[in-house]
């Protein structure tokens, strides 16, 4: 069975950071400023930040404010103010599984951004557009507006959107079967994130390793990674966020009852995947509805309630099919198939997986095919035709040991070569920086010590001058005492101000002989004074 996980794909443009925006703007003084508002481009603004606001908590207000701010932007030519209304609507429609009219929207954005030539603008549709087609299973050209989104973020030097794009470019990994480099993605994208104390982002990517860990086996990281992000989702009063983790949470238990047939574990994970869908439903999260019945389907077939398991599937086949939604239909389609197998009905399991198999083959969901062939495998070995059952089992082989074919990797081989790249350059830049300090480190003790050394003797040369007078010493001895301390501390002073002299000469000859001047001219004096009156005590005494 194939029990369905989400990873969080964020649509950078509208993703409402509450937490944000509870310090700043919160939706009633957005509703005062709107009353208030001087020009109908403002009035546009604030419809679209009271859009942005509202896209999670209610989404049906959040597409009403927007439709009002689009509808005003056309009338006074305010394309910006048009492009971003789009955008929102996009996000709301997305989030709410209405696929095909979110691309509509994004690609009237796209259109506008275009001709605006707003390049950061753009580039966050085009990675809404690849979250879309990432969703729905179109893997190829999810990657293709991702590879196009990223290219314009690096361009920019825009951190959060590189981290959003490996994050999704990640999750492309994920679904082809690479595990490692799913991982190496999201811990990338995590650090990013908390070097931008980015919350949100932080726990997407939490949320999306602990898929990962899940996805190979290793629940207990999971279940730590999911309640990091968790914790993140509730201080953010991300509701969506938080029945995305709890249904993680629940596939976790499932997982773990599957293993050890421990009522515990199923306890849990029915009252998570319950906690999840009542979320869902009071957000009318169509698509997310869809994943938790699955979901519990699941969990009824592994304690044999395949009736109650076939009414789930259903309930879950049916929004799939209204949301055009692929591959959760595959999904669905393979999961009844198995328990149409595990009920003794073989033809009846051949049937839902071959279905099941046409749509994850044009997808390219090699999961979904692995189960496909597997459940294929058995029902003709039921049926006692070893032939295709072989052919199957060989073919369910094939898959589960491969992972990108040539034409599917091509673009994500470049990607993944141009990063590599520049993550080896990163390292090497910083291990350059950090030999720099360590030689700038001993450099600078070392010159202390030279300093100190020279400043201690320049004391007892001093010293020793002022005590002229007091001792027997011949005349030009003196001079010679007095002329040498006062030429080491010219040279002392020369040393310790040479980097100051640069900084303003920039190296010129003459300026710098110019300041040496100016310091022996302020020298002299002094040295003739001390000079008269030394001589004067030795000629005394």
């Amino acid at each position: 069975m194939i029990v369905i996980r989400a990873c969080i794909m964020l649509c950078l443009l509208t993703s409402a950071n509450p937490d944000s925006f509870a310090k700043t703007e919160s939706v009633d003084s957005l509703i005062r400023e709107l009353n208030t508002a001087a020009s109908d481009s403002m009035h546009v603004n604030i419809l679209n930040k009271l859009c942005k606001r509202l896209t999670r908590k209610s989404p049906e207000e959040a597409f009403q404010y927007a439709s009002e701010a689009a509808t005003i932007a056309k009338i006074i030519g305010f394309n910006k103010g048009l492009a971003e209304s789009f955008t929102h609507m996009g996000v709301v429609k997305y989030n709410g599984g209405d696929y095909e009219e979110a691309i509509d929207y994004y690609a009237q954005a796209l259109a506008i951004l275009k001709e605006l030539n707003n390049a950061g603008q753009k580039a966050k549709v085009l990675n809404n557009i690849g979250v879309v087609n990432l969703r729905r299973g179109k893997y190829d050209i999810a990657v293709e507006y991702f590879l196009k989104s990223l290219k314009i973020k690096q361009e920019l030097g825009d951190k959060r959107g590189i981290a959003t794009c490996m994050n999704n470019i990640a999750i492309v990994f994920e679904e082809r079967g690479d595990y490692d480099k799913a991982l190496d993605y999201n811990f990338q994208s995590l650090k990013t994130n908390e070097s931008l104390n980015n919350k949100e982002g932080i726990a997407r990517s939490l949320n999306n390793i602990g898929v990962l860990y899940r996805d190979q086996g290793n629940d207990l990281i999971a279940l730590e990674y999911y309640r990091k992000s968790l914790k993140i989702k509730e201080e953010l009063e991300d509701n969506k966020g938080i029945a995305m983790v709890y249904n993680n949470i629940g596939v976790v238990y499932d997982n773990m009852y599957d293993k050890a047939r421990n009522q515990i574990h199923f306890e849990k994970a029915m009252e998570y995947y319950f906690k999840s869908l009542k979320i869902r439903k009071s957000q009318k999260d169509k698509n997310g509805i869809a994943d938790n019945l699955n979901n519990l389907g699941t969990l009824f077939e592994e304690i044999g309630e395949y009736d109650t398991a076939l009414v789930y599937y259903g309930e879950s086949m049916k929004i799939r099919v209204e949301l055009g939604e692929k591959e959760g239909m595959a999904r669905c389609l393979n999961n009844m198939a198995e328990v149409f197998e595990n009920q003794g009905n073989p033809d009846k399991a051949i049937e839902f997986c071959n279905k099941s198999l046409s749509i994850a083959s044009e997808l390219g969901t090699k999961a979904i095919q692995k189960s496909n062939y597997f459940i294929l495998a058995l029902s003709y070995e039921g049926k006692n035709d070893y032939k295709l059952a072989l052919a199957n089992y060989k073919l369910y082989t094939e898959v589960k040991d491969s992972l990108f074919n040539e034409n599917k990797s091509k673009e994500i081989g470049k990607l993944e070569a141009k990063y590599d790249f520049e993550k080896a350059l990163e390292e090497r830049e910083r291990l350059e920086a950090e030999n720099l300090r360590a030689e700038n480190e001993s450099k600078q003790r070392r010159n202390n010590l030279q300093y100190s050394g020279i400043l201690i003797f320049l004391v007892l040369s001093f010293a020793l001058v002022f005590m002229l007078g007091r001792i027997s010493v011949p005349n030009r001895l003196a001079e010679g005492m007095i002329f040498f301390s006062f030429l080491l501390f010219f040279e002392f002073t020369l040393v310790l101000l040479d980097p100051y002299i640069d900084r303003y000469s920039s190296g010129a000859p003459a300026i710098k002989l110019g300041f040496n001047a100016l310091l022996a001219g302020l020298i002299f004096p002094l040295h003739s004074f001390i000079e008269t009156k030394l001589k004067g005590r030795i000629v005394k005494s």
